[in-house]
């Protein structure tokens, strides 16, 4: 990845978006310290790389 913000801007926004989808309530009362942060890089991972994980707190609507 190069290292130009500008190019690695959607992909920092995509990152920081599955970040925030993954710290809710229920995982952040469920893992210790150290689970937290295998399971919520694997949360990213697999969001990034399959696309398939549902944002609940987006502010914009989806397409009709």
């Amino acid at each position: 990845m190069k290292r130009n913000f500008k190019e690695n801007a959607g992909l920092r926004r995509l990152y920081r978006a599955y970040q925030r989808a993954f710290r809710i309530p229920e995982n952040l009362n469920y893992y210790s310290a150290e689970d937290f942060k295998a399971a919520e890089r694997s949360f990213i991972r697999h969001g990034i790389l399959y696309g398939d994980l549902p944002f609940p707190d987006l502010s914009h609507p989806g397409p009709p």
